[in-house]
């Protein structure tokens, strides 16, 4: 659905809405006795208070028409109720001039009156400006926080209309409170990647996401594209395999940054990640997608810890991202201090394995027992060729 027709919906709810609420408070109905409306300075009135207003004002024998409500806004110039009670008029009649101008001088005095925002939304949708219903949303999105679910879905709309997408996007830069929640809808919806970068951009929070509908699409290339986009060219230049190789905690989306078990390990306050697992059975505690060329790669994990004999150990896998492993080191005979462990391996040229996971899981021994450790440091460079021409 387009955002004009989503806006057409809900003109006619407004104008109902609005119409049969400030219809039935000027003609003092009990029928909805709990609803509000806004009045001088912002202050929530009830149906109740309006009628007392407005009989204290007009006298109770006067009948609430248009020319007494007028005539109280000439009296009262600083009470926003006799402009908020012209506006299901003035929307009925599609008087877009009136509109404007009753919404506001209701702005003018009470600057947080929902009524009057979804007049200036109305408005807008009729009248095709994307801009002005931008910016009436970005309102209500703060004032009236139970519907934020409501204009999210109206505000995905406008950007993906080719209508509105120019002014969302310009709003998105300034990273607006709705932003992220609106952003993560369209990416939900949307396979204009185009778009989804600019957002992505905007909400770096949201990359993540991004990279995860790319992979998810089989789109590898055109995710690892997307993250050196990301990171920027101060960190491509030094960028090692994996990504962050200290646990530094470095910010970077994923797959192609660490993903962490979060019941298993935490990153230390100075580098270096802490595992530990219950060594029953096979846990994963860290995973990354890596690039790397054909050809043969050493890798390297520099680690601490401690372990039981033939109980639980550690295991660093690497392996196509279809799942095929490549190798495996596993670390066995962890010391307390800082030890090194190396392998060797190679990525096949005559397989579809342009990109890689490298992960660490926790392996169940024999005898089950608990082992924990630290990880300083993983990294993985290419092998030295020492072979004889």
């Amino acid at each position: 659905m387009n955002w004009r027709g989503v806006f057409s919906i809900l003109t006619a709810i407004i104008c109902f809405a609005i119409g049969f609420l400030l219809v039935s408070q000027l003609r003092f109905s009990s029928t909805a006795p709990g609803e509000e409306i806004s009045g001088l300075a912002g202050m929530a009135l009830t149906a109740e208070h309006a009628k007392s207003r407005l009989v204290k004002s007009l006298g109770s024998d006067t009948p609430v028409n248009t020319a007494a409500i007028q005539a109280l806004a000439v009296r009262e110039p600083l009470d926003a109720l006799p402009y908020i009670a012209m506006l299901p008029e003035a929307l009925a009649n599609s008087d877009h001039e009136a509109v404007q101008h009753l919404s506001t001088r209701i702005l003018y005095r009470a600057p947080r009156n929902k009524l009057a925002w979804k007049a200036r939304l109305t408005l807008a949708a009729r009248q095709g400006d994307a801009e002005g219903a931008i910016a009436a949303l970005d309102r209500l999105y703060l004032l009236d926080s139970p519907q934020r679910e409501t204009y999210d879905g109206i505000l995905a709309d406008i950007g993906l209309s080719a209508l509105g997408r120019q002014a969302f996007l310009d709003a998105i830069a300034k990273r607006p409170t709705w932003g992220r929640t609106t952003s993560l809808k369209i990416m939900a919806q949307s396979d204009d990647n185009d778009l989804l970068m600019a957002l992505a951009r905007a909400f770096p929070e949201n990359q993540s996401t991004f990279l995860e509908k790319l992979t998810d699409q089989g789109n590898w290339a055109g995710a690892h594209f997307a993250f050196q986009s990301f990171v920027g060219p101060d960190v491509r230049s030094t960028a090692t395999a994996p990504f962050d190789p200290s646990f530094l905690g470095l910010s970077a989306p994923r797959p192609f940054n660490w993903l962490y078990n979060p019941t298993h390990t935490r990153l230390e306050a100075r580098g270096g990640l802490s595992a530990s697992f219950p060594g029953r059975s096979r846990v994963w505690l860290a995973r990354q997608a890596i690039s790397l060329p054909p050809g043969p790669h050493s890798l390297s994990a520099a680690m601490s810890g401690h372990m039981s004999p033939e109980g639980g150990y550690f295991r660093w896998e690497v392996s196509c991202i279809d799942g095929s492993r490549i190798d495996y080191l596993n670390v066995k005979d962890l010391l307390p201090v800082r030890h090194t462990y190396t392998t060797s391996f190679s990525i096949p040229a005559d397989a579809p394995c342009d990109f890689q996971y490298l992960a660490l899981f926790g392996m169940g021994g024999a005898f089950p027992t608990s082992a924990r450790t630290i990880v300083h440091e993983v990294t993985i460079t290419p092998a030295i060729d020492r072979g004889v021409p």
